[in-house]
């Protein structure tokens, strides 16, 4: 939905599709004035609101926030193989980032085994929240597990589905790979 206005008589719609012409003097000269849309998310994805709904969200579920800023949230989880995974969340303007870097690192690109290369690609077809990716992390190549989605879209629901996605198969990964290294 988008406020719509007529440059002859100001008249103002709220409509879906721009109208071709006003409904008051007939003019077919309309402006769009505000996008909806735009307009909530931009109100929505605001320092306060991104703080208080990481906490709230966090809160309902029982999770420790272990570092929060205006921009990004860590929290850190112990999991059951005995690691820690810690999950970052970015504020990038109207769009989270949620990412997971794994323990697997390596020095140059070209260090990167080919076949875990195709494992995280073949991975990637299986998942419908989230998706494997080489970061440069503090001069490491970084195997991560990232999700990013509009600010907007983020419910209860949706939040710790893919926090609790991302850490489980980062883990299992870290797992997966140390297993085929000892085997190698």
């Amino acid at each position: 939905m988008a406020t719509y206005k007529c440059k002859q008589c100001s008249h103002e719609v709220v409509a879906a599709v721009q109208p071709t012409e006003c409904d008051i003097c007939g003019s077919n000269e309309i402006v769009l004035v505000r996008n909806q849309v735009t307009a909530y998310a931009e109100e929505k994805v605001t320092v306060k609101s991104f703080r208080a709904i990481i906490q709230s969200f966090c809160k309902q579920i029982g999770w420790v926030i272990n570092d929060l800023s205006d921009r990004r949230a860590i929290i850190r989880f112990s999991m059951p193989s005995g690691k820690v995974q810690n999950i970052f969340i970015i504020r990038h303007n109207t769009t989270l980032e949620f990412s997971v870097t794994s323990g697997v690192k390596f020095n140059s690109q070209n260090e990167i085994p080919g076949w875990l290369s195709t494992l995280l690609l073949c991975q990637n077809t299986d998942y419908r929240i989230g998706f494997w990716c080489i970061e440069d992390i503090d001069g490491k190549k970084t195997c991560s597990l990232m999700h990013n989605t509009e600010f907007r879209l983020i419910d209860f629901a949706y939040f710790k589905k893919i926090v609790i996605h991302l850490v489980d198969e980062c883990d299992k990964f870290e797992q997966s790979v140390e297993k085929i290294l000892k085997e190698l």
